[in-house]
């Protein structure tokens, strides 16, 4: 009897821990996915201010450096996209090992922002994890 009881603490003890791993998992791709619309919101802006300063500097009204510092903070942007499109990738790959199988994109999350408050609200001491 001790070693079934020890066996079914054991096996509720691993579902719990696996639960809270492809929690953790699912938020990490939400707040990767809002980081990398971030991301690409800042090299849109990046790419119009670079484009800026390419037709003041044609007119005679930015210098070479301006257009220079404006390219470097666009390439930065774009640096910053692909690096969170690795992330979001990680990310959707750690999902689908946690869950044994790959994930349907309708189950994935899109953005933190795009989440129903309730979802992300602390849950209150003791509530059963059951």
């Amino acid at each position: 009897r001790e070693t079934w009881l020890a066996s079914e603490f054991t096996a509720q003890n691993t579902r719990l821990t696996l639960i809270a791993e492809i929690s953790t998992a699912w938020l990490t791709l939400a707040a990767d996915n809002s980081n990398l619309a971030l991301a690409k919101e800042t090299m849109a802006s990046a790419e119009n201010s670079l484009k800026i300063i390419q037709r003041q500097q044609q007119v005679g009204t930015a210098a070479a450096t301006d257009v220079s510092e404006a390219m470097s903070v666009y390439q930065q942007a774009r640096a910053s996209v692909a690096s969170y499109q690795t992330q979001v990738m990680q990310d959707k790959n750690a999902l689908n090992l946690l869950a044994g199988t790959t994930l349907a994109e309708n189950l994935l999350p899109g953005t933190l922002e795009s989440l129903p408050e309730q979802m992300i609200s602390l849950v209150p001491a003791g509530v059963s994890s059951d």
